[in-house]
């Protein structure tokens, strides 16, 4: 890590089903009894696996799931495991599987896609507007398959010395994600920024490309809890000079 920017090759460690099976209720309480929403992020090994995560979390009270399609972090077998942003077929197979089978469309799920070329963003958002029951898209992961080295010169990621680049580097890129995805999704999908939000000026950047919400996750990896008052204020006082970005 140097500043706020990130790179991580750590996958997808948690605790899996045992861990979530043992504290998820407690979560889902936690949030209920402030008046805030879980979302729950998965991410499985086949489509099958993201049905039976998705439904697991639905099981103990989760509304909302975020569906991990972007994770560059994943190797076996000694090659990297195919990321879902990258293969049409194989999104379009896991949306279906998680379509409502009942017939009635609530809207309760979000993709969270990697940073894609324009050819390929159009072709994903395209497959986007054929499930109403999507409430849109989060832009955007990781950046795939970065280099850094460590105070010491050698390469300071584990595995295959390559890893996901996140933290203010990703800044424009993942605004501009958010710009293209925010005119290529249907009105009722919204788009969500992620990716370099370490100031009240980065998170502006994301509204004013298009999102309607914002994710932290390095900066707050990096410095605590309190980043969410820290940038809140920041973008509260650019509003006041710069106007509402969602007018401009």
């Amino acid at each position: 890590e140097e500043d706020n920017k990130t790179a991580n090759s750590l996958g997808l460690n948690n605790g899996g089903i045992p861990y979530y099976t043992e504290h998820l209720p407690t979560m889902v309480k936690l949030c209920a009894d402030n008046s805030k929403e879980l979302i729950a992020s998965v991410a499985g090994f086949s489509p099958e696996e993201y049905q039976m995560l998705a439904n697991f979390c639905r099981s103990f009270g989760v509304k909302v799931v975020e569906l991990n399609f972007g994770c560059p972090n994943v190797w076996g077998g000694g090659c990297q495991k195919p990321i879902v942003s990258e293969h049409p077929v194989l999104m379009r197979h896991i949306l279906e599987l998680l379509r409502p089978t009942d017939g009635i469309i609530v809207r309760n799920s979000w993709v969270k896609l990697s940073p894609l070329m324009p050819g390929m963003l159009v072709e994903i958002a395209g497959i986007l507007w054929r499930f109403p029951y999507l409430l849109g898209a989060v832009a955007c992961n990781t950046f795939p398959n970065g280099y850094a080295l460590n105070e010491n010169g050698n390469p300071a990621i584990f595995g295959k010395n390559l890893a996901g680049i996140a933290g203010d580097g990703l800044l424009e890129i993942a605004a501009g994600q958010v710009a293209q995805l925010s005119k290529l999704l249907p009105p009722e999908q919204l788009v969500k920024g992620a990716g370099g939000i370490c100031s009240g000026r980065a998170m502006y950047t994301h509204i004013m490309a298009g999102a309607n919400a914002v994710q932290i996750g390095s900066h707050l990896y990096a410095n605590g809890a309190g980043v969410f008052g820290q940038v809140l204020e920041e973008y509260t006082e650019l509003v006041g000079r710069w106007g509402d970005p969602t007018n401009r």
